[in-house]
């Protein structure tokens, strides 16, 4: 496949954050019966949106370039992308086992907090792909910049 089929398929990710937002947004605002499904749906195409990420190309752009030359950036950067997303698979772990810590719950409404742990796996699976982007992105500056003393 050309890649630069895949950097357009990567605009699609600006579809998933609108769709999400409308969807999970006005839930905070007005409290309707279908809440936890409409915040769950929400956070989950947020994080289809944040896997679309990956499919951009990786050519560098000079604020990139700027920031790839601190390598205190990049390290904080990574940090946080890696924390993010295993705090993520923790919360969704968490909501996947909602019932056998809460064991009184209701089975519909551990359907809907379930719901929610998918969305929040979408963002942690999200996350991940925006990891390993800023990885090869690195990566690739790495290969284009000559190191100290080359010249």
């Amino acid at each position: 496949m050309n890649s630069r089929f895949f950097h357009y398929l990567s605009y699609l990710k600006y579809a998933f954050y609108a769709w999400g937002c409308v969807t999970a947004l006005p839930e905070l605002v007005r409290r309707s019966e279908h809440v936890l499904e409409n915040i769950g749906f929400g956070v989950f195409l947020v994080g289809m949106g944040l896997a679309l990420e990956g499919f951009q190309d990786s050519r560098l752009t000079a604020r990139e370039i700027r920031q790839f030359r601190q390598a205190r950036w990049f390290r904080r950067t990574i940090l946080f992308s890696t924390v993010s997303f295993c705090l993520a698979v923790v919360v969704a772990v968490f909501l996947f086992l909602a019932g056998l810590v809460y064991p009184e719950m209701s089975a519909a409404l551990y359907a809907k907090i379930r719901e929610v742990g998918y969305g929040a796996l979408a963002i942690g699976v999200g996350g991940l792909s925006m990891t390993r982007q800023k990885y090869d992105r690195f990566v690739t500056f790495q290969r284009q910049e000559p190191g100290p003393g080359s010249e």
